[in-house]
């Protein structure tokens, strides 16, 4: 979060994408340490880059699970969207996928729940 636009758009303009990414994911960080809640965390997580980070993947559960509560389903189904392409790990991607699948029903996109309800589960690995 940045003070102004101004400084926003002149830190942007000055820093690569990659920079930019891994500063998002830092101040994430940062947040999360003065208990800041997942919805807060999640702009900064979703700007980020997915590096399999189970972390990354439970915040943005915790960020999709507040935004159900407040009624905003399209925001969980960005936030889950997000945790699924971290990726989680292997016995979070089934799970991951039918809350995801939940919460795409809940915000009309039936053609899309039906989509990854019909994708088989990954297998648990050993």
């Amino acid at each position: 979060m940045f003070v102004h636009p101004l400084v926003r758009n002149a830190v942007y303009a000055d820093s690569s994408s990659l920079l930019r990414a891994t500063e998002h994911k830092r101040a994430a960080r940062m947040l999360a340490a003065d208990d800041a809640g997942a919805e807060q965390l999640a702009p900064h997580l979703l700007a980020a880059t997915p590096e399999s980070d189970p972390w990354v993947v439970e915040t943005l559960r915790a960020a999709a699970m507040s935004a159900l509560g407040r009624g905003a389903p399209e925001s969980a189904v960005t936030y889950l969207t997000r945790a699924r392409a971290e990726p989680p790990q292997q016995q979070e991607k089934g799970p991951l996928a039918t809350m995801l699948g939940r919460v795409l029903a809940m915000a009309a996109r039936t053609a899309e729940a039906a989509d990854i309800w019909a994708r088989p589960s990954p297998a648990p690995s050993r």
